[in-house]
């Protein structure tokens, strides 16, 4: 396969990361997602300093304490918080740890209580805004910079984290001319590197970590590729051989199951493993590519030579799962549905910003009627002035047309990155026949309100499917967290219509059953891959040197074709076991994912409380809910965060710790930009700056 543009992304990491490994200090990291994992095997860093041994830390300034006078001092008061994470994921138990203890050696009075929360608990406190801190994966929707900084700082991220408008404006300015610069990479770098200039002294987030990949399986598993953006395993090429327990049926271990299998609203790693199997998109990833496409609901498309108009040819002959045949009218009503419901936590941003220049539909309502405010509640958009809601509901159906011919047109409002866009779970098409029977907005412009800002399990969708992919949801067991996936028996992409790229798969799936398996704790994980109950297995990074030695064969990735090649032997640690366990690793693909740190601006309660910051304000026993707003706080927490720590306990030191908000190769990317080192005293003298207001 041709050199694409993400293995010269891939070539650059790894020159990057060679260089920085080199270094004394490495600033290195990794991820949560487990799409991609590892990277170096350079010794750990070695132990910073006892902070007992450093100077002691400089009193206030006169300065400062005439501003203390007025207002309440973080380093005088202390405070009191709880970092809450999903048990299971031990990456963000280390990462609340490493915080807790840096802390406590700078202040004593500065309490972090780290607390293991059910995944259920964890993600209605996270749904919520009331976790303080957020430890948050993100994997890349499509490979362009503005799908790193939009989520980041004025989208889904932002919006999590309360960002505040007075930064979210600024960095929007930033987005725009990075869209207005697309195709001259020199105008676009300008653009960014002024914009991390602007994240360094803001300390918005806390950059993570990536990681080069480690999946592990069975000796008996065939077909295993690699894709950087595909959420976990797309199962249509894999298969099992004779040799396995159950042939016919892949067995497959994690941390976490979906938040929901509406393909509209999800915008997670668990439930987009469903969806990729089940739905379908009008065009896929091409193999082992994140940035080349093939067609898959539609046969071709075209582009108009201003880069506003798309036209697709929609496939004849696709049966959806329920019985009901593809038309062009499915895919606009799944687009236009996808749109109108909006919804701050879903990846329709993708779609309304080329389409309308804006990240969600109430934006375009708001323009119109300040009454609405923008990302609305689903009560705010009723009361909508109804002549507007009507106009705004009537310009969404006007961008996409349906031809005589079947094909379906697109006009988008600017130049984005609108194919990859498409390519994404959030514009899956579903029978609209089928998807209004259930419950679903019936194309009434004068209806759509009522159903705007549909969430995750109120969705008609939460926990049925029904599209054209290779499988179809047999059972979502709540109870158990295990999905199962059935066989398409009547697949669409036949010998006569070819695989979807060369050597690549056709007829019905080789395999008749896939089960997820969600098992938190790691212990159980690893007795079900060695026993043969798991055919794959996400493995924790601090873990790996508890399966390596079941490891008999080692495939490493070759940035020149993309594909994995068998090693010439395996690494120490490897191979050990004489068992009858004989496990398989792919090692050394570079994800598209990170992970950062981020702080929660705005934190809410619910029902007046909130059990994650205490007594609610500023007196030694909790934190006020806009404690992350104070700059210095941040700042404070970016330096009191040990990356080669983590790196240490968690990557087994096989990590890189980047900088800026996007991935090495991109534009405006630079190793060279600053970032918030591991000092304690520097810590210390941004809390002393810490000041808030006295209430009036």
């Amino acid at each position: 396969m041709k050199k694409s543009i993400y293995t010269l992304l891939i070539i650059i990491l790894v020159l990057a990361f060679a260089l920085t490994a080199c270094k004394p200090a490495a600033e290195e990291s990794a991820t949560d997602v487990p799409a991609a994992e590892e990277t170096n095997t350079e010794a750990p860093a070695e132990e910073t300093e006892d902070p007992a041994d450093e100077e002691e830390v400089a009193e206030p300034t006169e300065a400062e304490e005439e501003v203390v006078e007025n207002g309440v001092s973080v380093w005088d008061t202390g405070f009191r918080v709880t970092f809450g994470y999903n048990e299971g994921n031990d990456m963000r138990r280390v990462v609340a740890e490493i915080l807790r203890d840096s802390v406590a050696q700078v202040n004593p009075n500065f309490v972090i209580e780290v607390q293991a929360l059910p995944w259920p608990n964890y993600l209605e406190a996270s749904r919520a805004h009331q976790l303080p801190f957020g430890t948050t994966g993100w994997l890349e929707d499509y490979h362009d910079p503005h799908n790193w900084y939009q989520p980041y700082l004025t989208g889904y991220y932002a919006a999590s984290y309360g960002i505040p408008e007075e930064l979210t404006s600024k960095y929007a300015e930033y987005l725009e001319d990075g869209l207005a610069a697309i195709g001259d990479f020199d105008a676009r770098s300008a653009v960014y590197a002024a914009l991390n200039q602007e994240l360094y002294s803001d300390a918005t987030f806390i950059p993570g970590y990536m990681a080069e990949g480690r999946h592990y399986e069975q000796e008996w598993v065939e077909g295993y590729y690699y894709n950087p953006l595909y959420s976990n395993f797309y199962y249509y090429p894999l298969s099992k051989t004779d040799a396995a327990p159950d042939p016919n049926t892949m067995y497959v271990g994690g941390i976490g199951q979906p938040d929901t299998l509406d393909p509209a609203i999800d915008y997670e790693t668990g439930g987009g493993e469903v969806l990729q199997n089940v739905y379908e998109t009008l065009v896929w990833f091409e193999h082992t590519s994140g940035n080349e496409f093939f067609p898959q609901l539609a046969t071709d498309w075209s582009v108009a030579e201003d880069g506003l108009t798309y036209t697709f040819t929609i496939r004849e002959g696709v049966t959806f799962h329920e019985g009901g045949e593809l038309t062009p009218e499915d895919v606009e009503w799944s687009i236009e549905r996808g749109m109108l419901n909006g919804y701050a936590w879903s990846p329709q941003w993708m779609i309304t910003s080329p389409m309308f220049g804006v990240d969600d539909v109430s934006e375009l309502v708001n323009a119109l009627d300040e009454n609405v405010p923008a990302f609305a509640t689903r009560e705010e958009m009723q009361a909508g002035d109804p002549d507007v809601l009507m106009q705004v509901c009537q310009t969404v159906k006007d961008s996409i047309e349906v031809t005589e011919d079947g094909q379906v047109v697109f006009h988008t409002a600017k130049k984005a990155p609108f194919i990859p866009a498409m390519a994404h779970t959030g514009a899956s098409i579903m029978d609209m026949e089928w998807a209004i029977e259930q419950g679903a907005w019936d194309g009434d412009c004068a209806t759509w309100q009522n159903y705007y800002s549909t969430t995750e399990e109120e969705s008609p969708f939460y926990e049925i499917t029904n599209g054209t992919g290779p499988f179809k949801l047999g059972t979502w067991d709540h109870a158990t967290s295990e999905v199962t996936l059935l066989r398409n028996d009547n697949y669409w992409r036949t010998e006569e219509i070819g695989p979807a790229w060369e050597g690549g798969p056709v007829g019905n799936a080789k395999l008749e059953r896939v089960v997820l398996k969600t098992v938190e704790e790691w212990g159980t994980r690893l007795q079900m891959m060695l026993s043969g109950d798991l055919d794959m297995n996400y493995v924790d990074r601090q873990y790996i040197s508890q399966v390596d030695p079941y490891v008999h064969e080692l495939l490493l990735f070759d940035i020149e074709t993309g594909d994995f090649t068998p090693a010439d032997e395996l690494l120490p640690g490897m191979g050990t076991d004489t068992s009858d366990v004989n496990l398989t690793l792919f090692k050394g693909a570079v994800g598209a994912n990170r992970v950062e740190i981020y702080f929660n601006y705005d934190i809410q309660s619910v029902d007046g409380s909130n059990p994650f910051i205490g007594s609610g304000t500023l007196d030694g026993s909790g934190i006020p809910a806009d404690f992350f707003s104070n700059v210095h706080v941040r700042r404070a927490f970016s330096y009191c965060f040990d990356p080669d720590l983590f790196i240490e306990e968690v990557l087994q030191g096989e990590g890189v710790r980047p900088t800026g908000a996007t991935l090495p190769g991109m534009e405006g990317y630079n190793w060279d930009d600053p970032l918030y080192t591991y000092d304690l005293d520097k810590c210390a003298e941004e809390f002393q700056k810490a000041i808030f207001e006295l209430a009036d």
